[in-house]
């Protein structure tokens, strides 16, 4: 199959996909509530776009300076500029082709500083590696700070409550649900270990331990760290400043953002063109269970992505058009 046909195919399939999810998400209201939300989305204070993004290009400022340590040991020496351009590019091209900004950020960097790919995808491993790692801690967090909501979210879904009297003992619930989860891990590698699938999952696994040392073991590690905990720190900041796009979220604290930040990131990372439909679905299931109306869950968690995707979809145009003027010639660092 050409190179296009395959591109248009995934294309296609992911957003396929995100509708999907998209349509999970609001096939249970009538026409008169799927109105309504459209009333909240257009109503929304979008004045706040502006901080927001602000603190989006900050993020990524962050995000750059933070990659750009893990080239420096390559003795390759990236100008800061290119290295944002690079992750604002990465973000551009998830936006069609899921996945595939990891490999044009590496591509676009090789191209303007003259590092190979290979050692960059290499640098983006490790830097993914703590992305996940960093997230997995930040929802346990959010987890055990917020108990009692979502011990009232798993006994509502999953356990199917029998009398209205009835109220499960919350952290025990949560410790019977980690349980189950380490047999349920146990099971599958003890079982299922010959699987392909389980092979390909245990590789991955595998490169993100090593990315993690890597980190561990790198010269000036403590600002990498530093820096990671600034750009989680923008995000919430992010996710606070828009539920002020609504009076009818504004009452809502760090605890629901932090929620809202890390489930809904999680759904950021599923193979839809920008993490459309899974996000929606994951943020509005969230809201709700801080005692907000469905329709207005769906119209945040619709008001958050907008924000987010127009941001990165416009600054990351900019930054395209920008790119070759601010490095007429290409860039050539000098390796030391």
């Amino acid at each position: 199959m050409p190179r296009l046909l395959q591109t248009i195919f995934k294309f296609v399939f992911f957003l396929a996909i995100g509708l999907f999810f998209v349509w999970l998400s609001i096939k249970d209201f009538n026409a008169k509530q799927r109105e309504e939300i459209i009333e909240y989305i257009t109503a929304a204070n979008y004045w706040l776009i502006i901080p927001i993004a602000i603190l989006l290009v900050i993020s990524n400022i962050l995000r750059a300076a933070r990659w750009r340590l893990l080239i420096l040991p390559l003795q390759y020496h990236p100008r800061l500029f290119n290295v944002f351009a690079a992750v604002m590019i990465g973000y551009l091209t998830n936006l069609a082709i899921p996945r595939a900004g990891e490999i044009s950020r590496c591509g676009v960097l090789s191209r303007y500083e003259k590092i190979p790919v290979d050692k960059l995808i290499g640098t983006m491993i490790a830097e993914r590696a703590v992305d996940v790692l960093s997230l997995l801690v930040l929802l346990l967090l959010s987890v055990l700070i917020q108990l009692d909501v979502v011990g009232d979210f798993f006994f509502h879904h999953f356990l199917r409550r029998q009398s209205a009297g009835t109220r499960p003992h919350h952290p025990w619930l949560f410790f019977a649900i980690v349980g189950l989860l380490i047999l349920f891990f146990w099971i599958v590698i003890r079982y299922f270990s010959h699987l392909r699938i389980y092979r390909k999952i245990r590789i991955s696994v595998i490169r993100i331990g090593r990315g993690f040392r890597t980190v561990l073991h790198m010269k000036g590690n403590i600002w990498f760290f530093i820096y990671t905990l600034l750009i989680w720190i923008v995000y919430l900041v992010m996710v606070k400043i828009g539920f002020y796009c609504l009076p009818e979220t504004q009452h809502l604290g760090l605890k629901a953002a932090l929620a809202v930040l890390t489930f809904g990131s999680v759904g950021m990372m599923m193979p839809t063109q920008g993490g459309i439909g899974p996000y929606q679905l994951i943020v509005e299931k969230i809201l709700t269970l801080f005692s907000l109306q469905a329709k207005i869950s769906v119209a945040m968690s619709w008001i958050l992505w907008i924000a987010q995707m127009g941001l990165y979809l416009v600054i990351g145009f900019i930054i395209l058009l920008l790119l070759p003027l601010v490095n007429p010639t290409r860039h050539d660092s000098a390796k030391t």
